[in-house]
């Protein structure tokens, strides 16, 4: 059983406000960013870290503050859907 959180009703107010977001069109935006500056490059595939809130990329890319470790793999469209060290079969 939840017992009602007894807040200050200012605390309330921001703990049943809805967690700001950045748009999926926004979101959309940064990874089409980031793959184009991959291709640029000639990287097929970015590995991103963070852990306890550092390291901003996961954040960036992800929306998830990576409270604990998160690793982000990243491919471009032309490696989708090829494994990292193995086969796609």
């Amino acid at each position: 059983m939840r017992l009602p959180l007894n807040l200050d009703p200012r605390l309330a107010a921001i703990h049943s406000a809805e967690y700001p977001r950045f748009s999926d069109a926004e979101m959309a935006r940064r990874r089409a960013m980031l793959v184009r500056v991959m291709e640029e490059s000639g990287v097929d595939h970015l590995l991103m870290c963070g852990e306890q809130r550092a390291g901003t990329g996961v954040a960036w890319l992800t929306s998830w503050p990576a409270t604990v470790e998160a690793y982000v793999i990243v491919a471009t469209p032309r490696c989708a859907g090829a494994s990292i060290g193995g086969s796609t079969r």
